[in-house]
């Protein structure tokens, strides 16, 4: 067992051990999702997150909508440099899962005792579907799969019934292919400038007796948490959804701000995944986040009575992959990261030792070494190993590292 021996406990200290990848900006396919799934059972982790949509590529097969991987899964190019302003390369990227290899994906997950929580983005961070179906828009399109990232104002329409019935439809195909209790539906990062200036979704408002486009977002996310419960399933949204009423046996996942509310919604008996991106996203490099700022993460809030700590599930380490153009880069990044939120979700605060487990580290490199993994090494993880000051707007293009590092070891 990787010579954790701190890992003896009869039980985990959380039960939700998680990792999610975004396969939407960049796909990578089945074998490198296996290689993660074995990475998983290897450390235990229980959970895998499969962010499958986003505005830059639908990566799923819905036999009822064929256009979603015909037009969705394609874009004509990348977006390689640039905050602020976007730099693309002239290189087409696409890819998308059939249900064959989603079966064959969800099976190998089962039998290394792993459920998949597959997200399927609403209503915003949607392009790749509205490209594809430009009728579910507030203004009916064209629209192209954007090449640049960043937040769309393109949405999916909250006026119109035939958004909700063909987001029921996906969610049908969905729920057949994932055995499993958990879905996410987003919720995130959602601009609400169309709502504003669309005549159905005013209608809709003024109907439905909500207050504003924010009441609008509830009413539209708790359409499909009710879809949901109907089927026996259970949503999962990003927190800042959290302001608006919705239904308690949501599970939320906190990645930043509002702790406060956090931290009331818990003492109401809401239940959370921690994810907080200062210390457990994965796609930050490691000046912006060292191996040893991961391990020391502490994911129940001081001011929280004990007897709600059970409503925090446990925690879950993303990686986005808007910067991350190959397998090597991506497993760069996530490990041994990854390594250290393992340990940290299965054993007791008070056996937590950062040096004892660098001790330990090294044991995993054969593993690692074995499923043909990439790893950040021992020099590589801690801040000062990059001597060069960078400005804030380079932690988005943290990639580059990898390519620093692999040059300084082996020059050509």
């Amino acid at each position: 067992m990787l010579n954790m021996q701190h890992w003896e406990e009869s039980s985990p200290r959380f039960q939700w051990r998680g990792f999610m990848i975004d396969e939407s900006r960049h796909f990578f396919g089945k074998e490198v999702v296996k290689k993660l799934l074995d990475a998983m059972h290897f450390l235990k982790l229980n959970r895998f997150h499969w962010h499958l949509v986003d505005d830059q590529g639908w990566r799923i097969e819905i036999k009822k909508f064929p256009k979603l991987v015909e037009i969705g899964s394609k874009r004509s190019a990348s977006h390689v440099k640039g905050r602020l302003k976007c730099k693309t390369n002239s290189i087409p990227h696409r890819g998308y899962y059939s249900q064959e290899e989603i079966k064959e994906i969800v099976k190998y997950a089962k039998e290394r005792e792993i459920e998949i929580v597959p997200e399927i983005e609403l209503p915003g961070h949607c392009m790749s579907a509205l490209a594809a179906y430009p009728n579910l828009s507030c203004t009916g399109g064209p629209f192209e799969v954007p090449v640049c990232f960043g937040i769309k104002k393109e949405i999916y329409c909250a006026g119109k019934e035939e958004v909700f019935e063909f987001l029921e439809d996906v969610l049908r195909e969905i729920m057949a292919l994932f055995p499993f209790e958990v879905i996410h539906l987003g919720g995130d990062e959602v601009p609400k400038e169309r709502w504003q200036e669309c005549r159905e979704c005013q209608k809709r408002i003024k109907i439905e007796e909500l207050r504003d486009e924010e009441d609008l977002q509830g009413y539209f996310t708790n359409r499909i948490v009710n879809f949901l419960h109907e089927h026996g399933k259970t949503a999962m949204i990003w927190n800042e959804r959290y302001n608006m009423s919705i239904q308690k046996d949501v599970i939320f996942q906190y990645w930043h701000k509002d702790e406060e509310r956090m931290v009331e919604l818990l003492q109401s008996g809401n239940r959370f995944v921690m994810s907080n991106c200062s210390h457990l996203y994965l796609d930050y490099n490691y000046r912006i986040t060292p191996l040893s700022k991961t391990y020391s993460f502490e994911p129940v809030p001081p001011n929280l009575e004990k007897k709600y700590h059970k409503n925090i599930l446990g925690i879950e380490a993303p990686m986005w992959t808007e910067w991350t153009r190959n397998e090597d880069i991506l497993f760069w990044h996530i490990f041994p990261r990854l390594i250290a939120l393992a340990e940290i979700s299965w054993i007791s605060t008070n056996k937590k030792n950062f040096n004892d487990f660098l001790n330990r580290l090294d044991s995993i490199s054969a593993k690692l070494d074995d499923l043909k993994i990439t790893y950040a090494h021992r020099e590589e993880v801690e801040k000062g190993f990059f001597k060069r000051r960078f400005s804030f707007l380079t932690k988005w293009t943290e990639s580059n590292d990898y390519y620093k590092f692999r040059k300084l070891k082996n020059p050509d």
